[in-house]
């Protein structure tokens, strides 16, 4: 399904963009994602299980 594969894509275009901000010296950039967090690969992992268990037909 092309709209979860984006949905994934967009969670790594964040983490990515988490991480330049943070390493990135601008402290508006910092404060922009100070109380986020990356999204792991283990969360990545269970939210496909989640998806793969509601969305396949029994």
């Amino acid at each position: 399904m092309p709209h979860l594969e984006s949905m994934f894509d967009a969670i790594v275009e964040h983490n990515d963009r988490i991480a330049e901000y943070r390493n990135s010296g601008d402290p508006l950039k910092i404060a922009a994602v100070k109380w986020q967090r990356p999204v792991g690969p283990t969360s990545i992992r269970r939210i496909r299980e989640t998806l793969r268990a509601v969305l396949t037909p029994q």
